[in-house]
């Protein structure tokens, strides 16, 4: 999904939230994670291709499927699993509440956009899989050899 799509979903998801819990840390929270967790995109970027750094080249890279191997650390459901049991300890701070449903919505988002099977954005398959794109990704890999044919 491109970044404009996340910063909408995610602003929305954090009014939302402000509107329900009266909370500008759980909104905050929920608003800054949903849009930075594609962090992760740029260790992907640099692995592969290195320095230096082009923002232009590291986002058509990205978001036109350019990468050989996906590692994605924050998209995963290990992740929320991992923030859900902070917040279980912290009795649902409102800032990790927030960050828990910033990256969920965000990873549900990429999930329905790619048409993918729910096990390609658990971390632990895809080091399985070594991180290949081809296996991890198939629908976005087939969308990628497909736009190449044309």
């Amino acid at each position: 999904m491109k970044p404009q799509y996340h910063v909408a979903s995610s602003a929305l998801v954090a009014g939302i939230l402000y509107i329900t819990f009266k909370s500008w840390s759980m909104s905050l929270s929920c608003l800054l994670s949903g849009i930075l967790i594609d962090i992760d995109h740029v260790y992907d970027y640099v692995k592969e291709f290195g320095f230096p750094f082009k923002v232009k080249d590291f986002v058509n890279t990205v978001y036109h499927n350019g990468i050989s191997r996906l590692t994605f650390v924050f998209h995963s459901w290990e992740i929320l699993l991992l923030l859900g049991i902070v917040a279980s300890f912290t009795n649902w701070n409102a800032w990790i509440a927030g960050v828990i449903i910033g990256f969920g919505h965000h990873i549900v988002l990429d999930k329905l956009n790619n048409e993918e099977r729910l096990r390609t954005y658990s971390f632990i398959w895809r080091w399985g899989k070594q991180f290949e794109f081809e296996t991890t990704f198939p629908n976005d890999a087939k969308r990628k050899m497909n736009s190449r044919a044309r």
